[in-house]
């Protein structure tokens, strides 16, 4: 048998699942972070240019179906703690994005 439980928080649900034979609790989250290194930001503007064949570029274009003007929640990695907040997606010509 298996049970589903539902959580609402705000305008993210959780779902978690969880199987009486092996127990296994599986989670699925609504929200996309797409998570950046510090080092990854341009200094001067603080865009952050992505290359085509990187994962989050997939991701963005062909999971999330992101066009230009559309907006994308990020994180900044850092040791003491990041930041989230929302980008401008900006598809560059190269096939990349830039996140503002």
């Amino acid at each position: 048998a298996t049970t589903a439980i539902f959580y609402q928080l705000g305008q993210h649900s959780t779902a978690a699942s969880t199987t009486a034979t092996n127990h296994v609790i599986y989670l699925r989250y609504a929200m996309n972070l797409i998570l950046i290194k510090p080092t990854e930001s341009l200094t001067d503007t603080g865009a952050v240019d992505l290359e085509p064949n990187d994962d989050r570029t997939k991701h963005i274009i062909e999971h999330l179906n992101k066009k230009t003007g559309d907006t994308v929640s990020i994180g900044f990695v850092c040791p003491l703690g990041g930041r989230k907040c929302k980008a401008s997606v900006l598809h560059r010509q190269n096939g990349g994005l830039r996140l503002v």
